[in-house]
């Protein structure tokens, strides 16, 4: 007859009570310390009982000039429509020391609609700080009336100087001082959460730079009530507008004269030290959005940093016109501030699940905590073999 007893015996473990305070006092230190990581880490910092998510969204940008100086009188008119002769970069202006261009050029002050091009574009826009106006003509070899229709020759692709005109070279003035307003939404399908500019669940903490420090876009204008003429606002539940110059700022750039990411050495291309007006930059825009500051999943907050890509002018060619004989057309040459916004960051809900996976492997610890002081007992202590024969 089989030994039902044995068939179905299994193991457990030996409970053994230790009364030794060294090991009390170190067993009790760990279990302090790791039910401490919990509490404190695992459930209050990290919210590691969170299911979470990647944010998602739309962004929609435009850029607005300056406004004119609300007091003139008072001489307080930083971010707001200065005369060429008082821009450093303009023909007849006051040239700053150290300024690093080729020369000043002509200052045209043009609007958003023509500085900025494309007009129309998702997540980021293109900002002209130096145009090169060209006005070109087909080669004589490139017949565009014969038989065999318009453009029939290799040689039309080489457009030549029109004859009679040379190339016009300005600034589009004050590019830094237009305001960009930004109205982002933000979701999260897998956690039902959705929000706008406008939505009470949503709080602005403003724009950091590199370093972490909050940056105020005020500080850019002569005082407050400057800065509110320029209708400047970075604040909850109020459409975000700041300036170009506060962007810049948060990249680390203090001015488009001063720095560029061009060497100094000259050729055919670079007439030398170039300046971030000259040659143009890149920036990207991050907003980063965030629900774990608070235990109410529902409010999330976000922040926008800056990032300076470096070493990369940006320029691209906008066919301006094209002559009626389709043998003459003007292209500029645009260079500028080309910038791109992300949205990143985590948000999450709580869930049972993700609760219970991360309590366990948390716990977990704890039981390595005791094997830790047992290996302690019974191979390291002098009285490793009165421990090993009791347990």
């Amino acid at each position: 007859m089989p030994d039902w007893d044995e068939a179905f015996a299994y193991t457990t473990v030996k409970m053994v009570r230790v009364h030794d305070r060294r090991l009390g006092i170190l067993h009790y230190a760990f279990m302090g310390l790791i039910m401490a990581y919990i509490v404190v880490y695992v459930l209050i910092v990290s919210k590691e009982y969170m299911l979470v998510d990647l944010p998602e969204g739309t962004v929609r940008l435009g850029l607005l000039p300056p406004k004119a100086c609300p007091d003139e009188a008072a001489g307080q008119c930083d971010g707001f429509r200065r005369l060429p002769t008082d821009l450093p970069y303009c023909t007849g202006g006051p040239v700053a020391p150290g300024l690093l261009m080729p020369a000043p050029f002509e200052c045209r002050y043009e609007d958003e609609s023509f500085v900025v091009w494309p007009p129309v574009e998702q997540r980021g826009f293109f900002a002209a700080t130096r145009i090169t106006e060209r006005q070109q003509q087909l080669p004589g070899t490139c017949d565009s009336t014969g038989p065999d229709g318009p453009r029939p020759d290799p040689s039309c692709f080489d457009w030549e100087p029109a004859a009679g005109t040379a190339e016009q070279v300005y600034y589009p003035a004050q590019i830094e001082w237009f305001t960009a307003f930004i109205d982002h939404t933000m979701t999260a399908s897998r956690l039902g959460l959705s929000y706008s500019w406008p939505s009470e669940g949503l709080f602005c903490r403003g724009i950091f730079d590199s370093e972490g420090k909050q940056l105020e876009p005020c500080d850019d204008y002569a005082n407050v009530d400057a800065c509110r003429a320029a209708n400047v606002t970075l604040e909850t539940g109020r459409r975000n507008i700041v300036p170009v110059k506060t962007l810049l700022r948060a990249a680390g750039i203090d001015d488009l004269d001063t720095r560029g990411d061009v060497g100094c050495e000259s050729n055919a291309v670079s007439p030398g030290c170039e300046s971030f007006r000259y040659s143009g930059l890149i920036l990207q825009v991050n907003i980063e959005y965030n629900n774990k500051w608070s235990f109410d999943a529902t409010q999330v907050e976000y922040r926008i940093t800056v990032d300076h890509i470096k070493n990369s002018e940006f320029q691209a060619n906008e066919l301006v016109s094209e002559g009626a004989d389709n043998r003459t057309r003007t292209v500029n040459n645009r260079h500028g501030l080309r910038v791109v916004f992300r949205q990143i960051g985590e948000v999450g809900k709580f869930d049972p699940q993700t609760c219970l996976i991360n309590m366990v492997t948390a716990l977990g610890l704890l039981a390595a905590a005791t094997t830790f002081v047992d290996a302690l007992m019974v191979y390291v202590l002098p009285q490793k073999k009165v421990y090993s024969e009791a347990k």
